[in-house]
Order: structure tokens, then sequence, then C-alpha cells
């Protein structure tokens, strides 16, 4: 959710990619991987949302080429072994990427083999997959992370990358930590208290586009204590007519950082309860509103923040 930010942008530029449903961590139960000292030994392997079998291995030179695993890098990996992120994280935590170089996803080859990596994180979309191959082709380790959706994709993003690595304990760890604290976000809400229902759109140019069961624009309203009031009819990133939003009557809009000013002076909405509604129309920094990593949590932390505020 970025306003519009560099993830949905794209997202909805490409048709709203399509998921890569149920692709997940596989770890055969071989007992270790093979080394110097024991070339006859069996390799573990993880498997990637593409189904590709990549070696566990201590990799040294990782390069993130897409925005969720920007931040699972951040979080389960040293920084002397990281190479490069993407050029799509722009959020407050981006100061952790200061001084490395930023890759524009799997748009500039030539500049991810320059870096030599021995390991490629990408999130690869469309065509793109092509990309990822002639990469492979080229002699490089990449691993697929799949789509870039809600919390379910990137608890399985984590712990690929932390089976991939060796190092499966420390995925779990952050896991547990990210689960544990996505749910106390709006903990202090009574379990019976009816939730407030939340259109999450962004707008883009003339046309409104929203996020919904599937993605992380899902999973924040849910964590900030509020319903998807998209929830029962549609998925993943719907392009809405403003008689589908009418028909919809949420209580309240969730939209990034200065689209609340456009969303008012759209004609079509001017009588929608939450546009007529002086704090019906909630606004999240883009930066953390459209990341589907571990920015997720500071997203509906922010949401959260902004409805306490307004009293709600």
């Amino acid at each position: 959710m970025r306003g519009v930010h560099a993830w949905n942008a794209v997202a909805v530029a490409a048709a709203l990619a399509t998921a890569l449903v149920g692709a997940a961590l596989a770890v055969p139960p071989a007992p270790a991987a093979r080394s110097i000292a024991d070339p006859e030994a069996p390799t573990v392997t993880a498997v990637d949302a593409s189904g590709t079998a990549l070696p566990v291995h201590d990799y040294r030179r990782i390069a993130s080429a897409g925005l969720a695993a920007d931040g699972l890098l951040a979080a389960l990996v040293e920084p002397g072994r990281i190479v490069a992120y993407s050029s799509f994280s722009i959020g407050a935590e981006s100061w952790r990427y200061a001084g490395y170089p930023r890759l524009t996803g799997l748009q500039d080859l030539e500049a991810i083999v320059a870096l030599h990596p021995d390991l490629v994180l990408c999130c690869p979309y469309g065509n793109e997959h092509d990309r990822l191959a002639r990469l492979r082709a080229a002699g490089l380790t990449v691993c697929d992370f799949g789509e870039q959706g809600g919390v379910d994709d990137l608890l399985r993003q984590a712990r690929l990358l932390g089976a991939l690595l060796g190092c499966p304990a420390r995925a779990e760890r952050f896991c547990m930590d990210f689960t544990r604290r996505l749910q106390a976000v709006a903990g202090d809400l009574p379990p019976q208290r009816p939730r407030r229902r939340a259109l999450l759109l962004d707008v883009v140019g003339d046309y409104l586009y929203g996020g919904t069961v599937g993605t992380s624009y899902h999973d924040v309203l849910l964590a900030a204590g509020l319903a998807d009031a998209a929830a029962a009819r549609y998925r993943k990133w719907p392009q809405y007519a403003v008689e589908e939003i009418i028909a919809l009557d949420p209580d309240l809009l969730v939209t990034a950082t200065g689209n609340a000013a456009r969303l008012r002076r759209l004609p079509a909405l001017a009588g929608l309860r939450a546009v007529r509604d002086p704090a019906g129309i909630i606004e999240v920094p883009a930066e953390v509103l459209g990341d589907p990593g571990p920015a997720m949590l500071a997203a509906a932390e922010a949401l959260r923040a902004a409805l306490v505020a307004n009293g709600q």
C-alpha cells in the first residue's frame, strides 16, 4: 500500500498478478548439506515457490530484488552477508538499506549479475519469470519467493529463507514474534465489540483500486481492529466502479496519506457516508501501507493509532 506505493502500482499495472497459491517450504530429511569435508553427503534442499529445489547453504552474498524480501533479509540476516536490496523499500526502516546498491526488481539483470551474488531473492510477476530463468541460466542461485500477499505469504517466505540459510529456528522465532505483535495491535478491543467496516482504497489516476482477502491490505485492516467491507464479495486487488463502492457503503475508507482530499473531491462519492463524515477517511503513510513485508506491523499500528486519535 504505497501512495501509489511502488509494489501495488506494479501489481495494478501487471493486471494484479496471479497468486502462486500453496507453494510452500519443503525440506527433505537429509542429515546434512554437502561439504568439502564430505563431498558424498546428500545435499539438503529447500523448495521455493516455483517448485525449484535449492541447496541449503551458508550464503554470503545475498541480493534482494523484491519488497517483501528486503524486510526479511534485514530481520533475519547479518548485514555483512547482504550485497543489495530492492529499490522498492522506502519506509521508516529503509535506513537499514543505506550504502547498499538498490535493485529495480528483475528489470536490470546486468546489475544483478555484476554483484556476483551467491543467492538472489525475488518476487517475479507476469513475464518476469523469464528474467528469473535467465538469471538461473547465468549460473546464479535464485529463490522465487512467490506472491507478495498478506501475512500467510510473509510467514511462508520467512520460513523458506530460514530453511535455505540453515537457520530455521531463527526464522521460526521471527514468525512467532511477528504474529504475537500483530495480534496485540488491537488487543485492547473487547472481543464482543462490533468491528467497523472499512474499505481500503488506492487512487490511481481516475481509477479506484482496493485490496482485500489474500492481500496485506486485508490483514492490516483486521489487525487494526476493523472488518474488511469488501471481503464477502471480492478477492485480491479489485478495481472498483463507483457504484460498487456505494453498494458496499463502508463505515470508513482507509487510504494512503494524501489521498483523502482526492477522494473527497470525487463528485460521485460525495454522498457516501464515509466521505460525508469528517473522520470517515483514515490515512496511513504510503510507505508502510503498501509494504507486504514485516512493515505490515507498522501499517497496522499506524492505522490503529489513527483510529484511536479519531475516537474510533
